[in-house]
């Protein structure tokens, strides 16, 4: 998993035990962070409301699969509320880096790219792009895969069904018996196109 090669670095050298413990203190620094942030957009309305946006992000319960299995989701959507904060106030560049973190899981992080498209912030969504691309680059020369075979297996041999139970599109692949690459690739074109 590419994601799993771009962490690699936080499992080394104490392994598997300095991993878990780095990415649940992320996980919860995440939630704290994302805490802040939906205290501070609801506090306005209230003390209550200001206490519901303190522990929204909490209060999901795929918190407690996240935190077990070791997974990066929580981390990502910290990335993408550190990006709306960082947009709001005009640091475009900042916001890149962390769209480009939360770009990890592609499934959470991909439809708020076009958020830098909004008050032309593109530089931000350039330098992002710059990022991911070099990663990828150093996963392909570490793991010793030609960026030929990944874009083939991406483009004509992976299986794209895997979204057949998460998203409405996925699902009406699979009802009527559409391609589900048509269907992922032209979704994501739909999404770039709009944005």
């Amino acid at each position: 998993c590419s994601s799993d090669l771009m962490f690699a670095f936080f499992f080394e050298p104490g392994g598997v035990v300095q991993g878990r413990v780095l990415v649940d203190v992320l996980t919860l620094l995440a939630l704290v962070g994302m805490g802040a942030w939906g205290c501070s957009r609801l506090r306005s309305a209230g003390p209550a409301w200001g206490a519901v946006g303190a522990l929204a992000a909490a209060a999901f319960h795929a918190n407690k699969t996240v935190l077990c299995n070791g997974q990066f989701s929580v981390i990502c959507l910290g990335a993408i509320c550190l990006q709306v904060v960082l947009l709001s106030r005009g640091w475009s560049l900042a916001a890149g880096v962390c769209w480009a973190v939360a770009m990890i899981k592609p499934q959470v992080g991909i439809a708020f790219a076009a958020l830098f498209f909004l008050g032309g912030r593109w530089r931000g969504l350039v330098l992002g792009l710059g990022i991911l691309a070099a990663l990828s680059l150093f996963a392909l020369w570490w793991t010793d895969v030609s960026p030929v075979a990944l874009a083939r297996h991406w483009l004509f041999n992976m299986r794209m069904n895997f979204a057949a139970r998460f998203s409405v599109g996925g699902a009406l692949a699979e009802r009527l018996g559409w391609n589900h690459r048509v269907v992922q690739f032209g979704t994501l074109a739909a999404l770039f196109v709009c944005s």
